[in-house]
């Protein structure tokens, strides 16, 4: 956060009361774990963070967690990203290479 030129790293939930009350901020830092369809993590992915009118984007790391991001306290948020990520992917590859594998081997026994 910066006030008057100089930058703050907040790492608690803050609360700020201007000139008649006039800047009131209420946020706490916190990051989201990231999913696709088949509930793995999605790791490396560029997401959007939607939070009560602000618009954030992020990139998860390689368990699907999101850096700390500072949310207004009591906001609701949502999180735009692929439907399926790398282990989804990795993971529906694997097992039709299995199945292909599989098949195969049963038909050279006949």
């Amino acid at each position: 956060m910066s006030i008057n030129g100089i930058t703050y790293e907040l790492r608690t939930p803050l609360i700020i009361s201007g000139v008649n009350g006039t800047a009131v901020l209420n946020a706490e830092y916190r990051e989201f774990n990231v999913r696709d369809a088949l509930g793995l993590p999605e790791p490396f992915t560029q997401v959007v963070i939607k939070c009560g009118g602000q618009e954030l984007i992020g990139v998860t790391n390689a368990y699907g967690v999101t850096q700390e991001l500072l949310i207004p306290i009591g906001t609701g948020c949502m999180i735009e990203a692929p439907v399926i990520g790398y282990y989804g992917i990795a993971l529906v590859t694997a097992i039709i290479l299995i199945a292909a594998l599989a098949v195969m081997r049963l038909i050279r026994r006949r």
